[in-house]
């Protein structure tokens, strides 16, 4: 019974011990343009209002990549900023990227004195992380709806763009909605707009099936590796 005791306890402190080993991270922005950014795989869109805020994100080396979009002129699609960040238990790590795309790191000890007005989103809780999952059925089925029973393809566009610039979607979804477009030059242009905002990335191969010409998809073939 006590060796049996001894072994709980111990797998207790070890649990505890991990659960404590993490840290906090927030990045926010005064550039102008909207940017992507990408942590492990997970993607946040981040505007000059918005801040990304991540509590007990574990410590050590995560993945970072900030892209820099300009609506309308994906060429110029760059990333600005791409490296290991390394969050150390018990700190706080801030990033700012100014107005000119420069991009600071600092970092604070958290402690039981420090505090802030910001609600920080739990890095293991995807419920607290809309931008991580797929709009769901019911919304999407009803925004196709919307788009589709607009007549003119550029109130379309607009509708779509406006839904697309604050949800996030499965390859499938942007399949189908860019297939409400007549026009493949409509068609392509969503296209480009979506795949930032896509969360399997890996399977946007599906959208190439909606264009009916090869030029098409050689563009939009371009515009991922580009972005990428």
């Amino acid at each position: 019974m006590k060796q049996i005791f001894t072994t709980l306890l111990a797998i207790i402190i070890c649990v505890a011990a991990i659960a404590q080993n993490t840290g906090r991270l927030s990045i926010n922005s005064t550039h102008s343009n909207s940017l992507v950014v990408v942590i492990d795989n997970r993607s946040y869109q981040l505007n000059n209002n918005r801040d990304i805020l991540l509590n007990d994100i574990p410590a050590g080396n995560h993945q970072i990549k900030i892209v820099k979009q300009i609506r309308g002129s994906w060429r110029r699609n760059t990333i600005i900023y791409e490296s290991n960040l390394f969050i150390r238990r018990d700190m706080h790590v801030d990033i700012m990227i100014n107005r000119f795309g420069r991009v600071f790191i600092d970092e604070q000890l958290l402690s039981e004195q420090y505090n802030d007005n910001n609600t920080y989103n739990n890095w293991n809780n995807q419920n607290n992380n809309p931008l991580s999952q797929a709009m769901n059925t019911t919304s999407f089925d009803q925004l196709k709806q919307i788009v589709s029973n607009e007549r003119y393809e550029n109130t379309r566009l607009t509708i779509a763009k406006q839904a697309i610039s604050v949800n996030m979607f499965s390859a499938q979804q942007a399949k189908e909605l860019i297939s409400v477009f007549t026009y493949e030059a409509n068609k392509l242009d969503i296209a480009k707009t979506m795949y930032p905002r896509t969360i399997d990335k890996n399977n946007y191969m599906i959208v190439y099936d909606v264009f009916s010409y090869s030029n098409s998809k050689d563009e939009l073939a371009r515009f991922i590796q580009q972005f990428r």
